[in-house]
């Protein structure tokens, strides 16, 4: 199998030099399970919509595109963004009209940082419940009582990014948000990413009680049947968006296979998507890196996911690449 492997863009974050607060990405893309391998990308023009076609990802007018990303700091709606005065600044959380910062931001991103992707985190949770209110997320926003639409949000964070030729990937990571970050979000958990759980692999009593109070306490996969078409047909206009499956979803050992219980997920959230008529790029990835010294890490899982989906369209798998030193 041959692999198509994206540069890895990595900058210092420095406030006094006013960059924008980013996190670097680096991932490798499989797509539709065997790849060339592929060097020197080369900027997208406009943010057309994306399809694969054997090894490569193509715009609708046919040309290849290279996705150079990275990932934004927080959750959607509550990014950190480059702030008015032109550096990063948490105070840009919660931003009720955020179309400038959004704006700064994606002129840096294209201009300086020359990327066309950015990658962003959301609480399904979130998504669900829509209006969020900061001064129900966090004790640092008590006077912050007017809700902001995730749903909204991330639709003008598409619009406004498509202007600059940029990329959304959405994937969600974690299921209710963590107490460390937001104290008095109604489901908040004590664990942190992983350790909360994974769709359709069990969840902790926080994550549990969302899927009761929701209605799906009984039925996991109705909950995400639901949370992806809902997604999907929100985004339906927005031909720049990207939808991914779950952030670094690896439980047990670092080659061990696909759960049969996280395969009902990704086969779920697949058919949900295509079944409101969308034909967006969809990524989905297993173990959360691919470690080159003896951690037994490979790209097996590709396969039982092309087995399970065989009819798969504008699907693409993807993978972090973590190294360390040999030992």
């Amino acid at each position: 199998m041959e692999i198509r492997n994206l540069r890895k863009a990595v900058q210092t974050l420095n406030r006094k030099t006013a960059k924008p607060l980013v996190i670097a990405l680096s991932a490798l893309f499989i797509v539709s399970m065997f790849s060339a391998t592929l060097t020197q990308p080369t900027q997208a023009a406009t943010t057309l919509a994306l399809h694969t076609q054997g090894s490569y990802i193509l715009g609708s007018n046919g040309n290849v595109v290279y996705l150079r990303g990275v990932g934004i700091a927080g959750f959607a709606p509550n990014l950190i963004l480059w702030g008015q005065g032109q550096g990063d600044a948490w105070a840009n959380q919660w931003n009720y009209n955020p179309t400038t910062v959004m704006d700064q931001t994606f002129s840096a991103l294209q201009n300086q940082w020359h990327v066309n992707m950015i990658r962003v985190f959301i609480y399904p949770s979130w998504w669900y419940r829509d209006n969020i209110a900061p001064s129900q997320e966090s004790s640092s926003y008590a006077s912050s009582t007017t809700p902001i639409s995730t749903k909204a949000y991330l639709k003008t964070l598409c619009t406004e990014a498509a202007k600059y030729g940029i990329y959304v990937n959405i994937v969600p990571y974690m299921l209710t948000p963590s107490t460390s970050s937001f104290d008095k979000d109604p489901y908040a958990t004590t664990n942190s990413v992983g350790a909360q759980g994974l769709p359709m692999s069990g969840w902790d009593s926080a994550a549990q009680r969302f899927l009761q109070d929701a209605g799906y306490g009984n039925n996991e996969l109705g909950f995400w049947n639901w949370f992806w078409a809902d997604m999907a047909t929100t985004l339906k206009d927005q031909p720049n968006a990207i939808f991914e499956a779950w952030n670094e979803p690896q439980p047990g050992a670092d080659n061990a296979p696909i759960t049969s219980g996280y395969m009902q997920y990704l086969t779920t959230m697949y058919n949900a998507i295509r079944g409101t008529g969308s034909n967006h790029l969809i990524m989905m990835q297993w173990h959360m890196g691919w470690f080159p010294n003896g951690y037994g890490n490979d790209l097996s899982w590709c396969k039982q996911i092309a087995t399970a989906i065989p009819t798969a369209t504008n699907l693409v798998y993807t993978t972090h690449l973590y190294y360390y030193a040999p030992t």
